[in-house]
Order: C-alpha cells, then structure tokens, then sequence
C-alpha cells in the first residue's frame, strides 16, 4: 500500500511526480478493523465473516455510488479462499513501521506530490493527508467531498482530471 511512497524515497526508480488516492500514511496502516487479524485466532475465522465485513465495507466506501453489480464487482475476488487467506497473512504482518520510517525522506522529497482524498474515509482518515498536506513540501492536497475511501467511484471525472493535470505538468513543464 505504500509502494509508490518507497520508490519515491528509495531512489530504484525515477519517479518524478507521486499521486496517492486514499493512500495509507504515517501510522495509518493497520487500521483497527485489519490489525485484528494479526490475532491468528481472528485470522483462522474469516470465511463468510470475512466476506461479510467485506461487504459491508465496500458499500460503506462506495458510498452514494454503491449499486449491487459494483459492490459483487470488489467483492467477488474475497470468494476465492486463496484470495482471503493472502490477505489475512498480509494484514496480520502489518505494522506502521514501514510507512513511518519514510517520513523523514518524504520530507526531504523535492517531487511533486498529489492527495486525492475522500472527505469521509473511514479506514484512511482525511486528516493524515492533511498532516502530510502541511508537512511534506510540495503536496498538493485534493478533498473529495461527500467520498468515502474509494472516491474514484463518486467523483471519476474530477479525479480524473485532477489526476491529468498534474502529470501533464510535467509533459509542459
């Protein structure tokens, strides 16, 4: 989840400008609903809970745009075990560590950097963005009103756009 933000600070790959959309952020990652399973007796219980919370977390981050058809689109891959078990091991391995050792390079960081954030996440909470909005130079900070954590759904053409303009900047620039 903070892949981009390590090869940015990491120098293995050129990257001159960096847009996160609802990115994880300093000790974002896990949040509460994840770090549980790094309980191996919540792990070994996922399944149809898993699948269920699964759910109910898409359509809460959908929000308004939120029909069934999407919903079963983000969901679908969840009905492979594979799938859910890959993700209970990835979520029991997380720790904040990883994303809070980049903050010092990201604030030396020169590159461009975009937030696109859904006002109302409730996993990615707007208010890192802001924190980073105010401490990592040159980010610009893009609030999705009335989106929740997958704002692409609500707002695509805004996004889109924003999402445009600022790569186009380096073609112009």
């Amino acid at each position: 989840m903070a892949i981009a933000q390590h090869l940015l600070v990491r120098d293995r790959l050129e990257v001159s400008r960096l847009a996160l959309v609802n990115s994880v952020l300093y000790d974002s990652w896990p949040a509460p609903h994840v770090a549980r399973f790094g309980d191996p007796e919540a792990a070994a219980r996922t399944g149809d809970d898993l699948l269920s919370a699964r759910r109910r977390a898409v359509t809460a981050a959908l929000a308004g745009a939120a029909t069934e058809e999407l919903v079963a689109d983000y969901v679908d891959p969840w009905t492979d075990p594979r799938v859910r078990r890959s993700w209970t091991a990835m979520a029991g391995a997380a720790d904040s560590r990883y994303t809070l050792e980049l903050v010092p390079a990201l604030r030396r960081s020169t590159a461009p950097k975009l937030l696109i954030w859904g006002e109302d996440d409730g996993f990615e909470k707007v208010e890192y963005a802001e924190k980073f909005a105010s401490e990592v130079p040159r980010t610009t900070l893009v609030r999705t009103p009335e989106a929740d954590h997958i704002p692409t759904e609500i707002a695509p053409v805004r996004i889109g756009r924003a999402l445009a303009d600022f790569f186009a900047a380096d073609l112009h620039g």
